[in-house]
């Protein structure tokens, strides 16, 4: 059974987390540095201290190893301590600490091996890893830390980072017994604890670990999204091997990337970075897994690769895409709960970004909080505890602090439904002067500033009939889900432009939503422009997706249309109606979407 060890923040009023990217780096490259004082190694040292017999039989029996399924390295933690290398090791004293728990975990790995089973060896090996870099190398740096110093960051040889202050005897929050001072070795230095460096998982290996989200690492690692390679650039070269020709390495470099996490600016394995993250427990996830997923509703086929002459799309009726929508859906659901879920504390407005107390307060009682793909939650109790966190203490990883969530306590609708901005260059443009329409670029010459919120516009895109024809021109909405979403458009009067300035316009117009088969879905109301300022326009207050075009397997793209129409026949009846000055459209998802 795998244990996690939580470090919960205590003692506040509230109780106290892929572009960058998930980069694990595993190394063996140490500077030699032989001018120390002390005749003895470190290992040496500890062999000879009696308060150190625990940590000497771990060391003895833990080997060095580069990662979890390195069955190659002979090399132990003891063998390593007594090379001309230089280290500084906090080994923590007999009886302050439960050695058995890793000398246990030793023996099962031992038994696990001895059986011949492939899988058992992978946790065996997964065992031994575990003892080495959450127990031994949370105690081991690389170079020679003073011991005269005040406070010092101080990098472990697992990645982690912890405080050393000389001055108060402290390191990484435990006491540092210095009645004997630093013992000087020939490759560094010691120091006794009075108890055991707290390990803290990182964002990524709190998942890896903790047997209540084995279902989100379980989706995470999966080998579509995460691998892990060798690299030669990186690695110290030895001698060719004459039997096989190739050269063998003295030192091995592996990376371990994750596409997932990776495009999405989420380095959740990265300690120098500060995340606030939210998962979701194996007891919640099918559940939102389900809710999820009425935002993903595919349709039975889609047309798709869009002939902007023709203003249709090419491949349709019998060649329309197909695909199994359940797995698709399911796929993009669990990115999504997987990347929407971090927050970077040094976009939170707050003084300190890796203060707890104010990462913590912010987090809880934040109007909305912007996650690092950009999708917004918001705090529905505006100014008080967002029922997201409703009950829950944050849990401290080494590189943030996780929620761990039991339940989807907000609308669904803001954690997939982003607000949408598009600008107002057409898919399709029929009966106009152009196939594109033309780009007005306002300045302080041609700019009309008796126009409200003129100031405020740089440019905007204008559509005019030609002649005596039906304009109409078409706007792609897309990635939207099958949720629902108010669509509005940001539109100018011609006036705008001090070339247009004395030209009066009564444009009246309508617009209509078509599917990627062209079937008209919804038809609004005639709307009317103002002549007096630029303005938003509500073009449907709700309007709802019943099929969803977000996520299509890749090199395949389909889209639903928004059409502004100006019938002819509208031109006769209102006079000189003739343009469309569009200056963007606007998709927000709706409260409740969906639900």
């Amino acid at each position: 059974m795998k244990n996690i060890i939580k470090n919960c923040l205590k003692g506040s009023a509230l109780g106290l987390m892929l572009m960058g990217g998930l980069a694990a780096c595993s190394d063996d490259h140490f500077d030699v540095k032989t001018d120390l004082a002390g005749s003895r190694t470190i290992w040496e040292n500890i062999v000879e201290n009696e308060q150190l017999q625990d940590f000497r039989s771990v060391l003895q029996r833990t080997r060095v190893m580069k990662n979890d399924y390195d069955n190659k390295s002979v090399q132990t933690y003891a063998e390593f301590l007594n090379l001309p290398q230089s280290y500084t090791v906090w080994a923590p004293k007999d009886g302050t600490y439960d050695a058995q728990t890793y000398l246990s975990m030793l023996d099962q790995a031992a038994a696990l091996k001895q059986t011949g089973d492939p899988v058992d060896l992978d946790e065996a090996l997964e065992l031994e890893y575990r003892v080495g870099n959450q127990f031994v190398l949370n105690h081991i740096a690389r170079f020679n830390y003073e011991s005269n110093k005040g406070e010092q960051e101080v990098n472990m040889l697992n990645g982690k980072k912890f405080q050393y202050n000389a001055g108060l005897s402290e390191f990484n929050s435990v006491m540092v017994d210095n009645s004997n001072g630093s013992i000087n070795a020939s490759n560094g230095s010691m120091h006794l604890l009075e108890g055991i460096s707290p390990y803290a998982y990182n964002l990524y290996d709190f998942l890896k670990y903790n047997d209540d989200y084995t279902k989100a690492y379980e989706f995470m690692s999966d080998s579509v999204f995460e691998t892990t390679e060798f690299s030669p650039g990186s690695s110290t070269p030895g001698a060719m091997n004459p039997s096989t020709g190739e050269i063998e390495y003295v030192d091995s470099v592996y990376y371990t990337n994750n596409t997932l996490v990776n495009r999405f600016f989420a380095s959740v394995s990265n300690e120098d970075s500060m995340y606030v993250a939210l998962y979701f427990k194996n007891s919640a996830w099918d559940n939102v897994v389900n809710k999820l997923k009425k935002y993903y509703n595919y349709g039975s086929s889609y047309n798709y690769e869009w002939n902007a002459n023709r203003g249709e799309f090419t491949y349709k009726g019998a060649s329309a895409l197909k695909f199994n929508t359940d797995s698709l859906a399911d796929l993009n659901v669990k990115s999504a709960m997987m990347t929407n879920v971090y927050f970077t504390t040094s976009n939170f407005p707050i003084a300190d970004s890796k203060d707890s107390t104010q990462i913590i307060d912010y987090a809880l009682t934040a109007d909305s909080l912007k996650s690092t793909t950009y999708t917004t939650w918001y705090n529905p109790n505006k100014g008080q505890v967002n029922p997201l966190f409703a009950g829950v203490t944050p849990t401290k990883a080494s590189n943030g602090y996780i929620f761990e969530l039991d339940a989807l306590n907000v609308d669904p609708a803001h954690f997939l439904m982003t607000k949408q901005i598009q600008n107002a260059y057409a898919t399709y443009v029929k009966g106009a002067t152009t196939t594109t329409g033309e780009v007005v670029v306002l300045t302080e010459e041609n700019r009309n500033d008796t126009v409200l919120g003129a100031e405020d516009i740089d440019s905007y895109y204008r559509y005019e009939v030609s002649g005596n024809n039906n304009m109409t021109v078409d706007f792609a909405l897309r990635g939207v889900l099958s949720g629902t979403y108010k669509i509005s458009a940001v539109m100018a009067p011609s006036r705008i432009d001090l070339a247009l300035a004395g030209k009066e316009e009564q444009c009246v117009f309508y617009v209509e939503v078509l599917d990627d088969n062209g079937k008209v879905l919804k038809k609004s109301e005639d709307l009317e422009i103002s002549q007096d300022k630029v303005a938003r326009y509500t073009l449907f207050e709700e309007f709802t997706f019943d099929k969803c075009y977000a996520g299509l397997p890749t090199g395949y793209e389909s889209f639903p249309r928004l059409r502004f129409n100006l019938p002819f026949l509208y031109q006769l009846r209102k006079g000189n109606c003739k343009t469309f000055n569009l200056v963007k459209i606007v998709l927000e998802p709706c409260e409740n979407s969906n639900e």
